[in-house]
């Protein structure tokens, strides 16, 4: 789930022109990080893991990932 101070609106206008696929690929990294946080943080302990959101640095930090590899709108 995302967290909730993600505001939907900014992050639309700044993936305007981009595909489906691009979106798709900004989410899916985007949960990919979110997970590799919490492990990180709780190498012994799990009980961390019911609670993974994807926060907005998760999402900006794989929006600049997508933009860097050549994909997406520049």
């Amino acid at each position: 789930p995302l967290a909730e101070r993600i505001d939907l609106e900014e992050l639309a206008m700044k993936t305007e022109g981009f595909s489906g696929a691009d979106l798709a690929a900004i989410c899916s990294m985007a949960a990919r990080s979110s997970i590799r946080r919490i492990v990180s943080q709780s190498t012994d302990d799990m009980s961390n893991a019911a609670s993974v959101f994807i926060t907005k640095e998760d999402i900006m930090r794989s929006l600049d990932a997508l933009v860097e590899s050549g994909r997406g709108r520049k």
